[in-house]
């Protein structure tokens, strides 16, 4: 079972969002390690819900993301209600770990 799989299996609220200034401020003290985790969630997110194929010769980021100067920006806002739980309980988890 994948990181994602696992954080779905739980319940999520999807009548309103997670708190997105705390998740917006969490993500940024983020080491890079756990940056690359939220990326992979953002990725599963987007091949598993919305069957997104990275592979094709046309791929792009899904939600709004960009790459540039080797930055990976994604709008939040464009971000499904769904994946934004999913993101919060991940940080979640690894803040009661760290």
């Amino acid at each position: 079972m994948s990181l994602y799989q696992t954080l779905i299996a739980g319940e999520i609220d999807m009548t309103k969002d997670p708190p997105l200034q705390q998740l917006i401020k969490k993500i940024a003290t983020l080491t890079r390690q756990q940056t690359e985790e939220v990326l992979v969630l953002i990725a599963e997110h987007a091949r598993l819900e919305e069957k997104h194929d990275f592979f094709s010769e046309n791929a792009m980021l899904p939600y709004g993301g960009k790459f540039a100067d080797n930055e990976v920006t994604f709008n939040v806002d464009l971000l499904p209600r769904k994946l934004k739980w999913v993101i919060w309980k991940f940080l979640i988890k690894i803040q009661n770990i760290v």
